[in-house]
């Protein structure tokens, strides 16, 4: 039994190292060579960039307006298809991002002093957009303009 035992573990470490050196050297199943040339057949093509309506988030604090934020964002795309599909999109996503800032913004800015991080906005909207269209349709959502009112 005590043999039987020792020949498992002793075959699991060799698979484990089998496993590790494939991994370091790239090579099999870790082999990084579709993925790359996907990314550079995609930056071969021209970007394209989508103006999305500003979006209008009321901020509200017991039972009134305290502010206004109007953010203006434009989509990156890559290729007339992604861009015609992003398009075609479009209302999805600007209801999508109205529906999760009204909730973000306002726990963000929890003080009154508080200013909206436009870093932290722009991770934001970027992990939106990409959760709603996982294919990467949509590179980079680049912002415009932040302001207050």
């Amino acid at each position: 039994m005590k043999i039987f035992i020792i020949l498992i573990v002793v075959i699991i470490l060799i698979g484990g190292g089998g496993l590790a050196a494939l991994k370091s050297m790239e090579i099999g199943p870790f082999a990084p060579e579709d993925e790359l040339s996907k990314e550079e057949a995609a930056k071969k093509e021209p970007s394209i960039f989508i103006d999305v309506e500003p979006l209008l988030i009321n901020v509200f604090q017991d039972n009134q307006v305290i502010t206004v934020i109007q953010i203006v964002i434009k989509l990156e795309t890559r290729g007339k298809d992604n861009a015609s599909f992003v398009n075609q999109q479009l209302p999805k996503i600007t209801d999508t991002l109205l529906q999760d800032l009204h909730s973000f913004i306002p726990r963000v800015m929890k003080n009154e002093d508080a200013k909206l991080d436009v870093f932290v906005l722009k991770k934001r909207l970027t992990l939106i957009v990409h959760k709603l269209l996982p294919e990467r349709e949509v590179y980079d959502v680049l912002i415009q303009s932040v302001s207050e009112g």
